[in-house]
C-alpha cells in the first residue's frame, strides 16, 4: 500500500514523498479504474492550488514548490509509481493553479481540480488558514489531501474530523520549544520576528510563553 501511518494521525510517515514510492491508490484514482480497462489511463494526476503570486508567494517559492518539483522529477525518472490495479507504472502529471494568495480563490480552484480536472491526489496550498479550508473541501469530496505548510494547534485538533487530511508538519507546541532551546544554547538574548496574524503566526509568536532567558 502507498499509505502507511504512524500511531498519531498528525504525523505522516508515508514513503509517498520519497524515492521509494511503489504503489498508489486513492479515491480519486478509483473513478478511473473502469476506463483504464480500455487502456486510456496513462498518468497519475497531482493537483495543487497554491500561492504563486501575492504576499504568500515568497514562502511557497522557498519552502514547498522546489520540494514538490524535485519529488515529481525523481518519481518520473524511475518510470512513475506502480499501480497494482492497472499492473503497470504510471508517470505523474502535475496541474497547478495560482490562487493569488486569496483564500476564496483557492477554495474555487480546489473544487475545480476535483470536479473538472478529476485529479487523483491533491497537494496542499500554503498557510494554515488556507490548509484548513482546503482540508474541509477535500474531506467533503473524499479526496486525500497531503498537508504541508500549516502548523497551528487548532489545525491539529481539527484532524479527527477530517479523515482524508494528513498533515506532514508538526505544530507550534513542538517546534517553538525546540527552536528556543537552540537559540538559548547559542547565547541568543533577544529575537525579532515578523509574522502574519493568522492561526499559524499567532500561535507561534503570541500564544506560547517565552522561556526564561529569551525575550522578544
Amino acid at each position: 500500500m502507498l499509505y502507511h501511518f504512524c500511531d498519531y494521525r498528525f504525523v505522516y510517515c508515508s514513503p509517498f514523498i520519497g524515492k521509494g514510492a511503489k504503489e498508489a491508490t486513492a479515491p480519486g484514482m478509483a473513478r478511473h479504474r473502469r476506463r483504464n480497462k480500455e487502456g486510456d489511463k496513462k498518468e497519475i494526476i497531482i493537483g495543487q492550488a497554491v500561492s504563486l503570486s501575492g504576499p504568500q508567494a515568497e514562502g511557497v517559492a522557498l519552502s514547498s514548490a522546489p520540494v514538490y518539483k524535485m519529488w515529481i522529477e525523481d518519481v518520473n525518472a524511475q518510470g512513475g509509481i506502480y499501480v497494482r490495479e492497472y499492473g503497470e507504472r504510471l508517470p505523474l502529471k502535475y496541474i497547478s493553479y495560482d490562487d493569488g494568495s486569496d483564500i476564496e480563490q483557492m477554495k474555487k480552484l480546489i473544487k475545480k481540480l476535483i470536479l473538472e480536472d478529476e485529479v487523483d491526489f491533491l497537494l496542499p496550498p500554503w498557510g494554515t488558514a488556507f490548509l484548513y479550508e482546503a482540508a474541509t473541501i477535500a474531506n467533503k469530496y473524499s479526496y486525500i489531501l497531503i498537508g504541508g505548510a500549516g502548523g497551528a494547534i487548532e489545525l491539529k485538533e481539527a484532524i479527527s474530523n477530517l479523515p482524508y487530511f494528513f498533515s506532514t508538519l508538526n505544530h507550534a507546541e513542538t517546534q517553538v520549544p525546540v527552536l528556543t532551546d537552540i537559540l538559548v544554547d547559542l547565547g541568543v538574548n533577544s529575537v525579532a520576528a515578523v509574522f502574519v496574524r493568522d492561526l499559524h503566526g499567532i500561535e507561534y509568536m503570541g500564544e506560547l510563553p517565552y522561556p526564561p532567558g529569551l525575550g522578544a
